[in-house]
């Protein structure tokens, strides 16, 4: 709901109920201006509704910025039970961001020793209209060890060339091409609706 636009409109009504009841203008003049704003808001109000109600889908995450990617993954890894890290500055760039996820298992020996096996991972997205080639790779492989993750991932709307496909099966670098990415959000669906308020402009 927006709740400016409400506002707005309480505002106006109080203005035209002090207006008529001063005989400053006509009814005639004021009700049908009136009819016509609470049109237009709750046209508003219920597309906005079949809108946050709505998937998800690749295509939006085109429509993207890198930082609402970032956004979005952020919950969409937390919903699958990481825990999630978001790390903004990301390569001394107040531009760039990454994520790490922590996936929290208890071995045998941790139990014994009262302490969890954490797993983490870091996670570099690149939303790109070419394929990605080894330097993404080579990113991903110097994040991993200056964050001291045990694995790497890259997320990217787009592909990989072969030679990126190859370097990253050697080091052990997780690739999610366009058609993975696909995947995951179609078997892992978040509405619009789910994301806390501020993100939900992630259309935008």
């Amino acid at each position: 709901m927006d709740y400016l636009l409400l506002g707005g409109l309480f505002f106006a009504l109080g203005v035209i109920i002090s207006l008529l009841r001063y005989s400053m203008i006509s009814p005639f003049i004021l009700l049908p201006v009136l009819l016509l704003t609470l049109l237009v808001y709750f046209r508003k109000f219920k597309a906005d509704n079949a809108s946050n109600s709505e998937s998800i889908s690749l295509s939006d995450i085109d429509n993207m910025s890198d930082f609402r990617l970032n956004a979005f993954l952020y919950y969409f890894f937390s919903k699958k039970g990481y825990q999630v890290k978001m790390i903004r500055d990301f390569n001394d760039k107040p531009e760039e961001v990454a994520l790490i996820l922590k996936d929290t298992s208890e071995d045998e020996d941790a139990v014994e020793d009262g302490k969890e096996d954490v797993f983490e991972t870091i996670v570099i997205t690149k939303l790109y209209d070419d394929t990605l080639n080894e330097e993404i790779v080579i990113e991903a492989m110097l994040a991993q060890e200056d964050y001291d993750c045990q694995e790497a991932m890259i997320i990217t709307n787009s592909y990989f060339i072969s030679s990126a496909q190859e370097l990253a099966a050697n080091k052990g670098i997780k690739l999610w091409n366009r058609n993975d990415l696909s995947q995951e959000v179609e078997a892992n669906p978040v509405q619009f609706k789910e994301l806390p308020g501020s993100w939900r402009t992630v259309r935008h």
